[in-house]
């Protein structure tokens, strides 16, 4: 189920920053499998099997699902994340087993690394870490507007964006390049990139 890209959803409301945090690991080949799938009737896990099985979730809320895992409060706005939703996104999907540097002891699974250069692979406490995705920030410096998409790294080593705004991949944009700054000739300049590695050795 997990050997290609899952089924995309196209974003409302201004949730690009739970999408962002949420489609790197999705599409990422080697993110996902680890990704350990819950068996519960939950809004969120059920959104997750479906897209990981390519299904139609077209009809599903994004309000809803980032509501059922306790992102946002029922009666607060889901518009708007930072990097701190992203962190709570892996105490979620992950927890207890990511790091925010490289250092300090321990080899947790996911490394989330903020940066502007990422190499593909990097050695940590005795341990090889492979670069998965990213969760990048960009803004339009003339509107003032923001918008938050996800980098990842396919199953051939080639760096592609994924933006829920438009629901398509992007392979003409390496996000792993500190010259990166352009995407859709819309958003030209970057607020801050996250690299998440992860241990594969």
């Amino acid at each position: 189920m997990n050997s290609y890209s899952p089924s995309g959803h196209r974003q409302t409301g201004g949730t690009c920053w739970f999408h962002a945090a949420l489609n790197g690991i999705l599409m990422s080949p080697i993110a996902r499998r680890v990704l350990q799938v819950r068996n519960s009737p939950s809004i969120f896990w059920n959104y997750i099997r479906t897209r990981l099985a390519r299904g139609n979730v077209r009809s599903v809320s994004n309000r809803n699902v980032i509501q059922s895992i306790g992102l946002r409060s029922p009666n607060a706005c889901v518009r708007g994340g930072t990097l701190v939703d992203l962190y709570r996104m892996y105490d979620v999907l992950f927890p207890g087993d990511y790091k925010i540097s490289f250092r300090g002891s321990g080899t947790p699974t996911f490394v989330l690394f903020n940066g502007r250069d990422f190499v593909r692979s990097r050695i940590f406490n005795g341990r090889m870490y492979k670069l998965s995705h990213a969760y990048i920030l960009m803004s339009n410096p003339e509107t003032g507007k923001k918008h938050a998409i996800a980098g990842f790294i396919d199953r051939n080593d080639v760096p592609k964006i994924y933006d829920s705004a438009t629901n398509r991949m992007y392979s003409d944009e390496d996000w792993t390049l500190r010259s990166f700054r352009t995407h859709r000739n819309r958003y030209t300049r970057v607020v801050y990139k996250c690299g998440i590695y992860m241990c594969v050795s």
